[in-house]
């Protein structure tokens, strides 16, 4: 976990710099490696042959207008697609990225681009192929110790654990619920199982209040890692870090930088 988390808190942005640029780009990746944040936080899907394709929906649709889903096409069809067509920075009025060439990007070419940078990876696919296949580009490139592994699939991520009992992952949401009722419970001294696992929560799920300065606290006497999704306003950042958070993720990581560097001025 040293490799992935070296200080804390951390900034994660969320889909790259996706505030400025095409979500899950490589505009928005480089831009992010460029102004130095701590990770960099993407969603990857598996094509018909077979490659891990990093793109956040089931379908192109939403960033390209193609409505056809990944799963169903090959890399090569894929690549013919503009990720940028709809991008826009002032509510719809203009699309800056419409006529240039913005195409989707496997998964081990991001990785092999930025060596030195660290990962946050959401397996969307309930498709333990999609697990097993992204598991073998993590051994290849010798790159776990720089990698924390998410899903909202319990399967798949226990699966993955099974794979590579040594990389690092985010707690399923069964494991997050079960950590709120032992904390409520004050059950606190039942075996703490979490080795090599981070949380990465919103505040609130539903009706059910996830995060508070208590919890945050029980975590990390227990040697958790607490990360918070997705925040974009300066308040609410501030707000996260006087709670104690370890990390942000945002679609505004310049605008989190920002806030970082004027509370680290405050205490200097």
């Amino acid at each position: 976990m040293n490799h992935y988390i070296t200080h804390k808190p951390v900034v994660l942005a969320h889909r790259g710099d996706s505030a400025r640029y095409p979500e899950n780009t490589m505009p928005a990746f480089e831009s992010a490696v460029k102004m130095k944040v701590d990770v960099i936080e993407t969603d990857v899907h598996l094509t018909a042959d077979e490659q891990v394709i990093i793109w956040h929906d089931e379908t192109l649709e939403r960033m390209s207008g193609d409505p056809r889903c990944i799963s169903q096409l090959t890399w090569s069809e894929i690549q013919k697609v503009n990720a940028g067509s709809f991008f826009s920075t002032d509510g719809g009025k203009t699309f800056p990225f419409k006529d240039k060439n913005i195409t989707p990007v496997l998964l081990e070419e991001l990785i092999q681009k930025f060596p030195r940078m660290r990962f946050n990876v959401d397996l969307k696919d309930n498709n333990l192929l999609l697990t097993e296949k992204y598991a073998e580009i993590l051994e290849k490139n010798n790159c776990q110790s720089r990698v924390v592994t998410a899903s909202f699939h319990k399967k798949v991520l226990h699966y993955f654990r099974k794979l590579l009992p040594e990389a690092m992952t985010s707690c399923t949401s069964f494991e997050v619920m079960r950590l709120i009722l032992l904390f409520r419970s004050g059950l606190l001294a039942l075996p703490f199982p979490y080795k090599k696992r981070i949380l990465q929560v919103p505040e609130y799920s539903g009706k059910i209040k996830v995060l508070s300065h208590g919890f945050i606290k029980y975590l990390h006497k227990r040697g958790l890692k607490v990360q918070v999704w997705t925040v974009n306003d300066y308040d609410e950042m501030n707000r996260f870090l006087d709670m104690g958070v370890d990390g942000i993720f945002t679609d505004r990581p310049a605008l989190l930088q920002d806030v970082l560097q004027k509370r680290e001025n405050i205490k200097t």
